[in-house]
């Protein structure tokens, strides 16, 4: 095989693109990038996936600030060879690399953007809504005060220090009660509303976003 493809995913959105390439392909936020990730999160140059003569895929953060993320490992100005499937995350975005048959190297296919569900709080009640219809009657106060701080900052990612110092106080809380109960009010979101999808976006090592 002389190729590669890259698949292209936002969690919690429906952000889809491929690329196939049978040579070098960089990724950022640059508008001289192959594949354009439009984040704050993601250095102009980020990274590059790369296949040599001999056949070997490797991919290698560029100096980004954030690191590359490849299946658990986060590459900070360094690279890293890979045989078979990698799962690549940079800033909000995860890149599937696969090796593939060359059939096509200039392919990108970006489908129009559905709308996300917008999460609301009826202050009043204090009711959790998605698009207008109540998915949690009423919020636990913990609750409350993880959607507030999400749906003030929407669409904006809050960095998880400063989403676990708005629910409790500083130094009173860890990255595991944190992530419990994002969990809980996920759950809770999306079995009451018909196909409501990922509302709260997690991005590894940086916080958390409404979709």
């Amino acid at each position: 095989m002389s190729a590669f493809t890259l698949v292209v995913t936002m969690p919690g959105t429906s952000h889809y693109a491929t690329h196939t390439a049978d040579g070098r392909v960089t990724l950022g936020r640059g508008e001289d990038c192959d594949v354009r990730l439009n984040s704050p999160l993601v250095s102009r140059r980020h990274a590059e996936v790369a296949l040599d003569e001999h056949g070997q895929l490797t991919i290698r953060d560029l100096r980004s600030l954030n690191g590359t993320n490849v299946d658990g490992r986060v590459l900070r100005d360094e690279a890293v060879a890979v045989d078979g499937e990698a799962h690549v995350q940079i800033g909000p975005f995860v890149v599937v690399v696969s090796r593939s048959d060359g059939e096509d190297t200039s392919t990108v296919l970006v489908p129009v953007m559905r709308s996300p569900a917008r999460v609301t709080i009826d202050q009043a009640s204090r009711a959790a809504l998605v698009d207008g219809q109540v998915a949690i009657e009423r919020l636990a106060p913990l609750e409350y005060r993880l959607l507030q701080t999400l749906v003030d900052a929407a669409p904006a990612l809050v960095e998880t220090t400063a989403l676990g110092n708005a629910i409790w106080e500083p130094g009173q809380w860890d990255v595991y009660m944190l992530h419990n109960l994002v969990a809980r009010v996920r759950r809770k979101l999306e079995t009451r509303v018909e196909d409501g999808g990922e509302l709260i976006v997690t991005v590894q090592g940086a916080g958390y976003r409404l979709a």
